[in-house]
């Protein structure tokens, strides 16, 4: 048992605070009082932990890596209990974030095509699993969403499509590559048939992601005044 310095109370040692430069290990003012303290001094502590963060930068971003190391369990945890419960709000800040920084992103994408590639090679390499359960999803919809026309190739795609991207208009352009892509996604209910295929650059295709097509254009008709600009 101790007694709190503050309440003057006896109590177990679970209630107080671990504190290494003490005797006895532990805090001076048990739990209770130092909730009531940091209660009633909330602003002026924040103001100090402020001052500290931008005085030691360093120091603060070393504890911080190293707490995370230590407790990567409890930290996994809290990150997945909080997106669950603020699944929206991530993704209307995720859905902003993109379009105010489009630009950055396209410009990052080019100058970094070959770090993609190599990541996405790596990960398939060492996530076979994971990249034949994927694989397996999306021939799954594919089926689901209605026949499939099995002689549907890339090569005779550009054959048909004259090597011209159905989403740019752009012919062939140097340091990208031919993609199929489905008119209308085929996680949007679109089958795999030659009337919702046509040739992308992989670039666009991945822009496009699962926009569905419009009646003014919609991603295409933006995406060439981007272009364009």
């Amino acid at each position: 048992m101790k007694t709190c310095s503050k309440c003057e109370i006896e109590k177990p040692h679970s209630e107080f605070h671990k504190r290494s430069g003490r005797a006895s290990g532990l805090q001076s003012h048990c739990k209770d009082c130092q909730k009531v303290y940091a209660k009633t001094h909330k602003e002026a502590a924040n103001a100090r932990a402020i001052k500290y963060r931008q005085a030691h930068p360093d120091r603060v971003r070393e504890g911080n890596r190293a707490w995370s190391q230590a407790n990567r369990e409890r930290r996994q945890e809290y990150n997945h209990k909080y997106n669950l419960e603020h699944q929206d709000d991530l993704k209307k800040y995720k859905r902003e974030y993109h379009q105010a920084n489009k630009h950055v992103h396209k410009a990052y994408y080019q100058a970094n095509k070959e770090m993609y590639s190599a990541r996405t090679k790596r990960w398939r390499h060492e996530n076979p699993e994971r990249n034949r359960e994927l694989a397996n999803m999306r021939f799954h919809r594919q089926r689901t969403n209605g026949p499939i026309d099995k002689d549907i190739s890339l090569s005779r795609i550009r054959e048909r499509c004259f090597d011209v991207c159905g989403i740019c208009g752009i012919g062939e352009m140097l340091g990208d590559k031919w993609s199929i892509d489905h008119i209308i996604p085929v996680s949007k209910g679109g089958p795999h048939t030659w009337n919702n295929v046509q040739l992308a650059h992989l670039s666009c295709n991945v822009r496009k992601n699962a926009t569905m097509p419009s009646a003014s254009g919609g991603f295409t008709a933006l995406l060439k005044k981007e272009l364009n600009a």
